[in-house]
């Protein structure tokens, strides 16, 4: 026997069907919930990482910024401890050479060990100095010509520069 649309079974059939739509649907919503969720967990935990790993990589940068600007302050330190210029220059051309990655290779590259930012050339001031102690003078005697001809130097009066001007002194005159 043929069913008619108005047929009880046929309508709870369709009811059913229906039913299983919205169940379908539910179940859509469902996945698409959970998909949101996973979405979710995913930027929650990924957010907090990438703020970890900027936080160490700016804590490495610093650090090191620090650490060079640290040396170079050392570095200075180092060369400006004596007030002779020469050792000064030396002290630069040695911290450059020795950490040249750290301090650069421009650190204080402009200085001239023969030229004094405020003096005349040194070079003709050495030859002088080694000419006057070659002629016989004592050390003591080449070092007071050397403060009257240069008062603004102050290194012919250190102990060290007598050893020096001793030395000069007991060699024979260059012709």
């Amino acid at each position: 026997m043929p069913e008619t649309l108005d047929d009880p079974k046929l309508e709870m059939e369709r009811q059913k069907l229906e039913i299983e739509s919205q169940k379908l649907a539910i179940e859509r919503q469902k996945l698409n919930l959970e998909t949101t969720k996973a979405k979710w967990a995913t930027v929650s935990i990924g957010v907090p990482i990438l703020a970890v790993t900027l936080t160490i990589i700016w804590g490495l940068v610093a650090s090191q910024t620090q650490a060079r600007q640290a040396l170079r302050l050392e570095a200075m330190k180092t060369i400006m401890a004596t007030d002779i210029f020469d050792m000064q220059v030396s002290r630069a051309t040695f911290l450059r050479d020795f950490f040249k990655t750290d301090l650069g290779e421009d650190f204080l590259k402009d200085l001239d060990r023969f030229r004094t930012p405020d003096g005349p050339d040194v070079l003709a001031k050495v030859r002088f100095l080694d000419t006057v102690a070659s002629r016989g003078l004592n050390p003591e005697e080449t070092a007071k010509l050397v403060q009257i001809l240069f008062p603004a130097d102050k290194w012919a009066a250190l102990p060290d520069v007598l050893a020096i001007l001793s030395a000069a002194s007991k060699r024979t005159p260059e012709k």
